[in-house]
């Protein structure tokens, strides 16, 4: 989509960056209503009761998610180029850090601007495979979320939540097949070359892989949960991790704060209020949960956070382009 003349802003970033600012003060009024409710001698206690050695059984189960996630990528860059695990595993970690530090998911076109000057790996196709990335993350979600209705009664807006999961990611993925087998079909065209972005989904092999490592990657993060839960003595039913990654992942679907700070927090309170969790316990949860992610992340990762600046300097018409 052509910026608009007069501002040099594309129509198409114009409308994200007010989305981040609507995410933003909706993020803030949540905070002002639920900083009335906590009880902070009660958060404290939440705090100080936490079993640190399953925090760090969870953070280090942490990496374990981001393999699968590296795997998952690697299987959708196969018929681009065959770049090695460890140096894809590695691309994410620095990608995830720089996200947790900068605003707008800056990690994102951090990974297009690391495949294209290290690897050779055209933008279409890193971006389409990002693009692609997200619908199996939709559909992960949605096989570890879909049996909660059959195992404890849910308030009408979980249902409605995962049906919108459901047919989202779905059709999603339906109409991101129909237009990768396009390609040859529409000669010269932009068609073409959004498809070629999307050529993973060819395969119907690389198809069910990728689904795969998107499970393995949200049962990893349901272990990760339910060791946080226990780590702060939180007894909830066992189904209940499905929930916090439910209302995790729907408070971070649009970019608002670096690393989600905040945003994650009041999905994971939201989630945790339908099996009864006080909101200082919840948010106690939520902070350490976060953390536990965040910081063992940012520390390997902050050996390629150079790279951002770099990123910036080198191709800023890449980031340009992925951004819009």
């Amino acid at each position: 989509m052509p910026p608009d003349p007069r501002s040099g802003v594309s129509p198409a970033l114009r409308w994200r960056l007010w989305l981040q600012v609507l995410s933003v003060a909706t993020l803030l009024a949540l905070v002002v209503v639920l900083a009335e409710k906590i009880q902070w001698r009660d958060f404290g206690a939440a705090l100080a009761r936490a079993s640190w050695p399953l925090v760090i059984a969870a953070a280090a189960l942490n990496f374990v998610n981001l393999a699968c996630k590296a795997a998952r990528w690697r299987t959708l860059l196969a018929r681009a180029a065959r770049i090695t695990f460890v140096r894809l595993y590695y691309y994410l970690i620095v990608s995830y850090a720089a996200s947790a530090l900068l605003p707008a998911r800056a990690g994102e076109a951090l990974r297009v601007y690391l495949l294209r000057r290290r690897d050779g790996i055209a933008v279409v196709d890193s971006v389409g495979a990002i693009v692609v990335e997200k619908l199996f993350e939709v559909l992960g979600l949605l096989v570890i979320v879909l049996p909660l209705p059959l195992l404890m009664p849910l308030p009408h807006w979980v249902r409605v939540s995962i049906w919108v999961i459901a047919a989202g990611g779905l059709s999603g993925l339906l109409v991101a097949v129909v237009l990768a087998r396009s390609v040859g079909r529409a000669k010269g065209s932009r068609l073409q070359t959004l498809a070629r972005g999307l050529q993973s989904l060819r395969s119907p092999s690389h198809i069910a892989l990728a689904v795969v490592y998107s499970v393995l990657a949200y049962a990893i993060d349901a272990a990760m949960v339910w060791l946080v839960l226990r780590a702060m003595a939180i007894h909830v039913p066992w189904a209940t991790p499905a929930l916090v990654l439910l209302g995790g992942n729907l408070a971070i679907a649009v970019p608002s704060t670096p690393g989600q700070l905040g945003a994650l927090e009041a999905g994971v309170i939201a989630g945790l209020s339908i099996v009864g969790v006080p909101v200082s316990d919840a948010l106690a949860f939520g902070l350490i949960y976060h953390f536990m992610q965040l910081l063992p992340v940012v520390l390997v990762g902050a050996t390629g956070l150079h790279l951002v600046s770099e990123a910036r300097a080198d191709d800023a018409a890449s980031v340009e382009e992925f951004s819009s």
